[in-house]
């Protein structure tokens, strides 16, 4: 929170003293750096075994490369999934055709993100109760936790939806309320469905079994993907 603050400070105050887009990358790696250091300062004072020497365990890098691997493919295909329709509109209607629509994805994700900052506290938990077998109490925090995002979600959806015309009517004028509030309300509804899946995903990742959770991201991708290319007007 430090960090964002003082790096949204700084380009607020580089911006108004005129620097220009090579100032403001400076900030940022430079607050970056800060943050870098702040954080091996405390880690080393925390846990004095922690070292910044590599240590090569080759019994252990099989099981580690599974699981990674799986967490990184499942990443990488949810990226795919949010990326992938600008990617087709641009290929056929053009760049400008993704100028409106990169607005409404910009503004109905931000309900992906308050989720999943939400749900971050899920993995740990659902690792240390699956270290502990306590397969009832996993299948409690997943309930649980499904719940309480929908008491913090869902009071957001309605006001999202009927304020963006107007927001978008204050802040970037008339033509791209036109363009833009349709799709972003759509969009909104969307993401306000796609918002539950992070709780199992965090789950199946905590539990180690990544693989599922890459299944059901492949699965997304695909089905999203087809659905663009058959819905997109221009083929």
């Amino acid at each position: 929170t430090s960090a964002n603050v003082a790096t949204a400070a700084g380009i607020v105050l580089l911006i108004v003293s005129g620097i220009g887009l090579e100032g403001l990358l400076l900030w940022g790696l430079f607050v970056s750096t800060v943050v870098l250091g702040c954080y091996l300062c405390w880690n080393r004072n925390a846990v004095s075994l922690t070292s910044l020497v590599p240590v090569f365990r080759f019994a252990r890098i099989g099981a580690v490369a599974r699981f990674s691997v799986s967490a990184f493919l499942t990443q990488m295909s949810s990226t795919l999934t949010y990326h992938a329709d600008k990617f087709i509109l641009a290929a056929l209607l053009g760049p400008s055709a993704v100028t409106y629509y990169a607005i409404a994805t910009s503004i109905s994700t931000k309900l992906v993100a308050v989720g999943a900052s939400i749900s971050a506290f899920v993995f740990p938990r659902a690792a240390a109760l699956h270290a502990e077998q306590r397969i009832d109490q996993i299948r409690t925090l997943y309930l649980s936790a499904s719940r309480y995002l929908l008491l913090v979600i869902a009071p957001l959806l309605v006001p999202a939806i009927l304020l963006v015309p107007d927001l978008l009517l204050l802040w970037l004028g008339r033509e791209a309320e036109q363009a833009a509030a349709v799709p972003t309300q759509i969009l909104l509804a969307a993401y306000f469905v796609t918002v539950f899946s992070i709780i199992p995903c965090q789950v199946y990742n905590g539990i180690g079994e990544t693989r599922l959770a890459l299944a059901y991201a492949a699965v997304g991708t695909v089905s999203n993907v087809a659905l663009c290319w058959l819905l997109i007007p221009g083929l």
